[in-house]
């Protein structure tokens, strides 16, 4: 085992590591972010440039002890790559992606050992000579979504580099998890502090609301992280109305698109205290945005909405909220959970149960060894969540992604949802003065549904 130095947690490592004790043994906290690659891949190549590009990051080289009852990171001087290849020439071609989806299925359900380094493994599918499935598997307390670009992007220079026969012309040295720590711990020093606490406490007085979503089972006692995915393509002309209504409101197409969010489990609740949970990068210091590693907080956003206000005036208070928000997003998630002491309701999250996030298209890196990279999107079998919306930027337009736990939906029942919520969005940039408690969120395929489903029970009466 190499020597390992040793630093404290940031707050948002230590945040993941308690969650992940209180349901060990489980894939939740894997992300897993897989490449299509075209062209000439040599994986001997592929794996020593990740060898190399785990010497460059210390969060590839980290894992996560407990000694005198308290969690440290140790980083290890050099880690052994764990990097598996599979060949499908054997496997008829019409079936060669979907048993590629099974392999990076399993991998990607394979619980992380957090005390033992690397928090990560590369699998390496080959389905065609040139066209390879290549699929990273890592814990999330060493990786947020910046990161997953730093990653790639480091691993194409490398293995360029190496094809060159080339050690020298070296980008510049990046930024390491051990110097953010230590910046964050300063940064929460002195009245700083005192004053986000103050302001959070204010935010989140009084009883704080659970959404009560329809679904389709009750809720255990004890969620189990089981999850899934459904997509939906965004019509073009829908995108391009919501970004000019957002310029019209002074306000940004994320704003937007959260208020049409809120208002839209509003409309199936009727509640009017809501809380949507977002990402929030903390990468506000020098150097902090080539640092591979989990840079993210969480912030709480939380409105009060009423039914009279129509949907511009509504607009402006999300605005308004998430201005201040991010203003004060500095403390960290689990100190405001700690000061606001939640009450904790069996199976559900703290503070709230639903996420919302806008991602922007991914730049692929290419090199000139002939190789290019695609994203590939994977179906995801866990959700820390309820519900989590993403609006995800892509080359062909807006992908609506919305994952949700299994233990409380079904998959027909989220493909619904994600249809209405474009109906609402049609019905917003259509007429965004309307008073947002007549703002429908059933399309005219959901009601056709309704009605069949109401005829068949009434013709099952008696009479």
């Amino acid at each position: 085992m190499s020597e390992a130095k040793q630093i404290p947690l940031s707050c948002g490592q230590l945040q993941l590591w308690v969650l992940e004790q209180l349901a060990p043994g489980k894939a939740g906290y894997n992300v897993t972010d897989a490449m299509r690659v075209r062209g000439p891949l040599d994986p001997d190549r592929l794996e020593r440039s990740l060898g190399e590009l785990a010497r460059r990051h210390e969060g590839l080289r980290a894992c996560f002890r407990v000694q005198d009852g308290h969690p440290v990171q140790q980083i290890r001087e050099a880690v052994k790559v764990d990097f598996v290849r599979s060949d499908l020439a054997k496997v008829p071609a019409a079936e060669r992606e979907a048993e590629a989806r099974r392999i990076a299925a399993r991998v990607s359900n394979q619980p992380i050992d957090l005390g033992q380094a690397p928090l990560w493994m590369v699998h390496s599918i080959q389905l065609e000579p040139e066209e390879h499935w290549v699929v990273l598997v890592i814990h999330h307390i060493v990786f947020d979504g910046w990161s997953a670009a730093l990653f790639w992007e480091g691993l194409i220079e490398v293995y360029e580099r190496a094809a060159r026969g080339s050690c020298g012309g070296d980008s510049a040295e990046p930024g390491q998890i051990s110097a953010f720590v230590e910046w964050e711990l300063e940064q929460l020093r002195g009245e700083r502090l005192g004053e986000l606490l103050g302001y959070w406490k204010q935010k989140l007085a009084g009883s704080l609301p659970v959404l009560e979503l329809p679904v389709d089972f009750v809720r255990p006692e004890q969620a189990s992280f089981r999850g899934g995915k459904r997509s939906l393509e965004m019509p073009t002309d829908l995108a391009r109305r919501l970004r000019e209504l957002a310029r019209r409101a002074q306000t940004t197409f994320f704003t937007a698109l959260l208020a049409a969010y809120k208002v839209f489990l509003y409309r199936y609740t009727n509640q009017e205290d809501m809380i949507v949970g977002t990402p929030f990068a903390t990468r506000s210091g020098p150097g902090h945005e080539t640092i591979l590693g989990f840079l993210v907080n969480t912030l709480v956003l939380r409105s009060r909405m009423q039914g009279e206000q129509s949907f511009l005036e509504f607009l402006a208070d999300v605005r308004a909220t998430s201005v201040e928000a991010y203003d004060h997003g500095d403390l960290p998630f689990h100190r405001l959970v700690d000061a606001i002491q939640p009450e904790r309701t069996a199976g559900s999250n703290p503070l709230f149960q639903t996420m919302f996030q806008v991602n922007g298209q991914r730049e692929m890196p290419t090199g000139e060894t002939g190789i290019s990279l695609e994203p590939l999107v994977l179906e995801s079998e866990f959700s820390t969540f309820d519900l989590t919306l993403e609006v995800l930027e892509t080359r062909s337009g807006l992908l609506l992604r919305m994952e949700y736990a299994a233990d409380l939906f079904l998959p027909e029942t989220i493909e619904r949802l994600l249809q209405n919520y474009l109906f609402l969005l049609e019905q917003i940039v259509a007429n965004p003065e309307a008073r947002i408690s007549d703002l429908g969120v059933v399309c005219a395929d959901e009601t056709t549904r309704l009605l069949e489903v109401f005829s068949r029970e009434s013709s099952g009466l008696k009479t």
